[in-house]
């Protein structure tokens, strides 16, 4: 089974949006919600999750996944329960 990443809209702070911005395009939080991603504009959100947990990766190294090794992301609103039942 494919890893699962989960990021959160309302946890992103201002860096990381002007990242997203930066690297994949203005739209890129407007096609994450419509479910409509690029390759790019995927590659940049999985990047931004996963630096969470390995601060060193780098989005050369997320560009370089196989589409057979790309992880499930799954896009939290602001608005949604926090699946796991702690406070946001």
């Amino acid at each position: 089974m494919a890893e699962q990443i989960e990021l959160r809209l309302d946890d992103l702070m201002i860096e990381e949006l002007e990242l997203i911005e930066e690297h994949a395009g203005l739209d890129a939080l407007n096609a994450a919600m419509s479910g409509r991603l690029s390759f790019k504009a995927l590659a940049v959100l999985i990047w931004i999750a996963r630096r969470r947990e390995e601060p060193a990766l780098t989005l050369e190294e997320v560009r370089r996944t196989k589409l057979s090794a790309l992880p499930q992301l799954r896009i939290v609103g602001g608005d949604e329960p926090n699946p796991t039942g702690s406070a946001a």
